[in-house]
């Protein structure tokens, strides 16, 4: 494969990364320092989009975390002390990854195809999050017995117990703003 029109699966990288596809998506996006290893580490000011992804002037090169290749696309690797990489898609099979001096490598086309496939997973994440979230919110609207009462003590124990996760989502995909707007309509529904 060309090695020119191919983009980094980065074992140690948090997030994946890629270029900006318009300047509405920019507006969408919030600014966050970015740690890049080089030699050295530098530190930069780059975009991270709702879904964790950092967005990157043209050119940058697309990155994609492993972890979120078997997390979100559920890809199996294997890689042996040979450094024969081998990822399974679910759907694609086989991805054809060259490894060049110990870093693997796939083409900029597939890499930008599994990015957005990850940044749809996320979505659909937070849209079922959003419905258990609202049903277990709305599940209680009826007069109350006491075992009723009792009951809906234990649904809110286990509403906040998906709040605390859902906001521990939203923090870990960039979601700060949305998860501050949660926090303080918490605040306010405790107060009122």
């Amino acid at each position: 494969s060309d090695v020119c029109s191919s983009d980094l699966i980065d074992s140690g990288a948090t997030n994946p990364v890629r270029e900006w596809k318009s300047e509405e998506e920019l507006k969408e996006c919030t600014p966050v320092s970015v740690e890049v290893a080089f030699k050295e580490s530098v530190e930069t000011m780059l975009m991270i989009n709702k879904w964790g992804t950092v967005i990157g002037p043209k050119g940058v090169e697309t990155i994609v975390p492993m972890n979120d290749l078997v997390k979100w696309v559920k890809c199996t690797v294997t890689w042996n002390q040979d450094e024969d990489l081998k990822i399974v898609h679910p759907t694609r099979g086989e991805l054809n990854i060259e490894v060049i001096q110990g870093t693997p490598y796939i083409s900029d086309r597939v890499c930008k195809e599994l990015i957005e496939e990850i940044e749809q997973k996320k979505r659909e994440e937070q849209i079922e999050e959003a419905r258990i979230f609202s049903a277990k919110s709305n599940s209680k609207t009826s007069k109350t017995s006491q075992t009723e009462k009792n009951n809906l003590n234990l649904t809110i124990g286990e509403v906040w117990e998906d709040v605390k996760r859902l906001l521990k989502w939203m923090l870990e995909t960039g979601l700060m703003d949305k998860a501050k707007d949660l926090i303080r309509w918490l605040i306010r529904a405790k107060k009122g």
